[in-house]
């Protein structure tokens, strides 16, 4: 015969309720360097991403002006040349009449300067716009003995990225002058 079971009584023998105090500090102390580590590897996507785009932008910038540039040299005549280290001066066809006559239009300058003398500009008839930015040094140069007609451009770009690394890029362009 059964007995009736006492008022108070558990039909299961007791467990312990909740953690302890040791079992909640490994948690902790797991939990954090799992996230140190999700966190270490997020900042140094973030920096590879920085240092990409810095990359990206002084290449895409340095060869835009590289382009522009040399298109417009290819139009000029040697003659019309005026240039130092890091300025060059020519004028390019306006309009050719119908007996093959050239019109030559205002002169077009390339030089440094701008925002602390950072920026290629080109200048005509007074008007000054930015052809590249983050310029560091641009050269122009001609070999006159075996090549009058073809004009080098170098030129260097340089950025830094948000943690300072500074990056540098330089190219180098030729432009065969074609109205001689």
């Amino acid at each position: 015969m059964k007995t009736p079971a006492k008022k108070g009584a558990h039909k299961f023998p007791k467990v312990p309720h909740g953690f302890t105090l040791v079992e909640l500090m490994v948690v902790v102390a797991l939990s954090t360097m799992v996230f140190y580590g999700i966190f270490t590897m997020l900042r140094l996507g973030a920096i590879q991403a920085n240092v990409a785009g810095v990359r990206m932008t002084i290449g895409s910038s340095a060869r835009e002006g590289m382009t522009r540039m040399l298109q417009e040299l290819r139009e000029a005549s040697p003659d019309s040349f005026v240039w130092a280290t890091s300025t060059i001066s020519f004028t390019i066809p306006q309009s050719v009449s119908d007996g093959g006559s050239i019109t030559w239009g205002p002169a077009i300058t390339y030089s440094l300067g701008g925002t602390n003398n950072t920026q290629l500009l080109r200048t005509q008839s007074g008007q000054i716009s930015v052809v590249a930015n983050d310029i560091q040094a641009v050269n122009f140069s001609s070999n006159d003995v075996t090549d009058p007609s073809l004009v080098t451009v170098q030129m260097t770009v340089q950025r830094q990225t948000l943690q300072g690394r500074t990056y540098s890029e330089t190219l180098v362009g030729q432009g065969k002058v074609r109205n001689e």
